[in-house]
Protein backbone atom coordinates (compact mmCIF):
# COMPACT_ATOMS: atom_id res chain seq x y z
CA UNK A 1 0.00 0.00 0.00
CA UNK A 2 2.59 2.50 1.16
CA UNK A 3 4.41 2.68 -2.43
CA UNK A 4 1.04 2.87 -4.04
CA UNK A 5 0.20 5.56 -2.27
CA UNK A 6 3.49 7.58 -3.35
CA UNK A 7 2.54 6.82 -6.89
CA UNK A 8 -1.04 7.97 -6.74
CA UNK A 9 0.17 11.44 -4.88
CA UNK A 10 2.45 11.57 -7.66
CA UNK A 11 0.16 11.71 -10.11
CA UNK A 12 -1.75 13.91 -8.56
CA UNK A 13 0.73 16.20 -8.14
CA UNK A 14 1.41 16.04 -11.54
CA UNK A 15 -2.55 16.49 -12.46
CA UNK A 16 -3.68 19.19 -10.35
CA UNK A 17 -5.22 20.56 -12.71
CA UNK A 18 -7.22 17.43 -12.97
CA UNK A 19 -8.55 16.76 -10.32
CA UNK A 20 -11.84 15.02 -10.98
CA UNK A 21 -9.52 12.46 -13.61
CA UNK A 22 -7.18 11.53 -11.07
CA UNK A 23 -9.68 10.64 -8.84
CA UNK A 24 -11.17 8.31 -11.82
CA UNK A 25 -8.14 6.43 -12.65
CA UNK A 26 -7.38 6.00 -8.74
CA UNK A 27 -11.28 4.49 -8.70
CA UNK A 28 -10.34 2.46 -11.86
CA UNK A 29 -7.24 1.12 -10.07
CA UNK A 30 -7.96 1.03 -6.85
CA UNK A 31 -11.98 -0.05 -6.19
CA UNK A 32 -13.85 0.48 -2.93
CA UNK A 33 -17.37 -1.32 -3.91
CA UNK A 34 -16.04 -4.79 -2.72
CA UNK A 35 -17.57 -4.32 0.81
CA UNK A 36 -14.67 -5.61 2.28
CA UNK A 37 -11.02 -4.22 3.75
CA UNK A 38 -9.75 -4.04 0.94
CA UNK A 39 -12.11 -0.83 0.09
CA UNK A 40 -10.91 0.20 3.45
CA UNK A 41 -7.04 0.58 2.09
CA UNK A 42 -8.35 1.68 -1.17
CA UNK A 43 -10.23 4.54 0.05
CA UNK A 44 -7.04 5.61 2.19
CA UNK A 45 -5.18 5.55 -0.54
CA UNK A 46 -7.18 8.12 -2.69
CA UNK A 47 -7.20 9.97 0.61
CA UNK A 48 -3.85 10.26 1.20
CA UNK A 49 -2.96 10.39 -2.21
CA UNK A 50 -4.95 13.86 -2.49
CA UNK A 51 -4.01 14.78 1.40
CA UNK A 52 -0.37 14.55 0.51
CA UNK A 53 -0.29 15.41 -2.81
CA UNK A 54 2.43 18.41 -2.81
CA UNK A 55 4.57 15.97 -0.78
CA UNK A 56 5.33 13.54 -3.31
CA UNK A 57 8.72 13.46 -4.50
CA UNK A 58 9.74 11.94 -7.72
CA UNK A 59 13.17 11.80 -6.95
CA UNK A 60 13.14 10.21 -3.63
CA UNK A 61 12.35 6.24 -3.43
CA UNK A 62 9.07 5.19 -1.99
CA UNK A 63 10.61 3.99 1.16
CA UNK A 64 11.69 7.73 1.56
CA UNK A 65 8.84 9.50 1.07
CA UNK A 66 6.88 11.51 3.57
CA UNK A 67 3.86 9.73 1.77
CA UNK A 68 4.64 6.18 2.02
CA UNK A 69 5.86 6.84 5.85
CA UNK A 70 2.18 7.98 6.16
CA UNK A 71 0.48 4.95 5.23
CA UNK A 72 2.85 2.57 6.47
CA UNK A 73 2.14 4.33 9.94
CA UNK A 74 -2.01 4.18 8.62
CA UNK A 75 -1.57 0.17 8.02
CA UNK A 76 0.43 -0.63 11.63
CA UNK A 77 -2.24 1.43 13.43
CA UNK A 78 -5.11 -0.78 11.92
CA UNK A 79 -6.02 -4.27 13.67
CA UNK A 80 -3.58 -6.57 12.05
CA UNK A 81 -6.53 -9.23 11.64
CA UNK A 82 -8.24 -6.74 8.85
CA UNK A 83 -5.46 -7.84 6.66
CA UNK A 84 -5.47 -11.61 7.43
CA UNK A 85 -7.71 -12.13 4.20
CA UNK A 86 -6.17 -10.17 1.72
Amino acid sequence: MAPTTDRMALGVQNNKEQPGFMREMILDLYPVDNGDFQDVINQKIMDLAFKMADLADGDKSSDDSPVAHAAWDWCIAQDPQHFADL
